[in-house]
This record gives C-alpha cells, structure tokens and sequence, in this order.
C-alpha cells in the first residue's frame, strides 16, 4: 500500500505481509482499513523495503457539512466554490440526483473527499414553505387563544427562517460571481436569477400566512366580544326582574 506521510507530503510504500497487527481503535466512530483512511504505522526495513509490523487506523473525524456553490462537475465527482473563494471536489455516492452548475448546496462529507449526502439550498425553501404553510393551515380560524398564540410563534420563528435563508442563498450566490471563473458565471447567475424568484414565492407564502393568523386574530376578538356583550345583557335583565319583584311585594 502507499501512504501519504503527514507534514512532508511525500508518498511511501510499505508492504502488508500475511500477518500483521491491526488495530482500530474508537468505538462508533473506529475508522476502517481502506482508501483515505489515517493511519499510523510501525514498520521495519527489510532490504530496500519497509515491511508492516502494526498498523493503527485513526478514528474517523466527526463529518462537517460544506457549503458551497457548485462550479463544476466531471462524473460523479463535482467542484464547490466555498465562501472563502477556494473550491472543493468531492465524490457523489452512487445513486445521488447531481445537482446543476450554478446551486448553491450544502454537502454532507465522510471522512476522506467522499461525500454522504447533500441537499439543495431550493429543497430547504421549499420545505421551509411547507412548514410554513402546515403552521398555519386552514384550522387556524378555529383555534382558541393558546392554540392561537402557539401558532403565532411558529409563523414567527419559521417566516424568519425562511426569509434569512433566502436572503443568505442570493448573498452566496451574489458573491461566487465575484469569484467564479467566467465558464461558471453563466450558470451561477441563472441560478441566482431562479434564487431571486423563489425569494418572491417566500416572500408571497410568508404574506398569505400572514393573513390567515391575522385573520384567525380577528375572529376570536369578535367571538370573545360577542361573548362579553352578552353576558352584559343577561346582568341588566336579572336585575330588572328583581326590582319589580321586590316593588310588588311592598
């Protein structure tokens, strides 16, 4: 096998004999013996080779996502632009749906430049709106007062979500064209130009929930009103009936 040696940069070979010690250490996040692993290794010289005696795999690092807009793609294997300017490549696994030149998108790493998984700033629109939406539903005109308020702080917290990640969607999109090569500009401002119109729709889905709380508000202002007035009718009506009872009787 050959191994990159840590802090030199330089390629070594090193035999596996038939029998060797190896150990991987770490629990749930043990790492496995294969390619991108890190390792640490004992070996001895035989001749002009080194020969295995004990090899250690290094816990796997714990996986950070990477946000980035994607400015190429060769294969299953695609090119983010990261926000600092400089560009990742990263291999899809197999059966992922490869996203467009120009999305911004969020990849879900493993331990070596292998990806897990990712997900499309647009998915997490539309899945924001959907909440959205549910959080308010058509039921919303019945709730009473403490279904109501706890409606009210979902529509907040999620019409915040939802605008501050469309705002941070175009600012990312805004700033790879600054840094982006001219082949990928193209597809980055077609894909900030579709950010912009899906920044609309957020903006029209926040505004229609909007009124469906308001107007959930409205309704049980009038039904509590309502509620008042009459209880103020039945006290007068009471009182009357006994002033003439007692005005009769003496």
């Amino acid at each position: 096998m050959t191994i990159i040696q840590q802090g030199k940069g330089t390629e070594i070979t090193i035999i596996l004999p038939g029998t060797y010690e190896l150990k991987t250490p770490g629990g749930p996040r043990a790492g496995t013996f294969e390619d991108g692993a890190r390792v640490v290794i004992l070996a001895r010289r035989v001749g002009e080779d080194w020969v295995a005696i004990r090899v250690l795999v290094k816990p796997v690092k714990k996986p950070h996502p990477l946000l980035g807009v994607v400015v190429g793609i060769e294969g299953s294997q695609i090119t983010i632009l990261r926000h600092n300017g400089k560009t990742e490549t990263v291999e899809l696994p197999p059966g992922t749906e490869l996203p467009q030149e120009g999305d911004l998108i969020t990849i879900f790493s493993g331990p070596s430049s292998k990806a897990k998984g990712l997900v499309r700033a647009e998915e997490v629109r539309q899945r924001l709106q959907n909440h959205l939406g549910e959080a308010t539903g058509d039921d919303g005109d019945e709730a009473d007062g403490q279904d109501l308020q706890a409606q009210s702080k979902r529509f907040e917290k999620l019409s915040q979500l939802l605008e501050n990640h469309q705002n941070r969607h175009i600012e990312r999109l805004e700033s790879a064209l600054t840094q982006a090569s001219e082949k990928a500009q193209a597809a980055i401002q077609r894909a900030k130009d579709k950010a912009t119109n899906g920044q609309q729709r957020a903006h029209d889905a926040i505004e229609k929930a909007r009124d469906k709380v308001n107007k959930a508000k409205g309704l049980l202002r009038g039904q509590s009103g309502s509620s008042e007035e009459g209880g103020d009718d039945s006290g007068p009506g009471r009182g009357q009936g006994s002033n003439r009872g007692r005005g009769q009787g003496n």
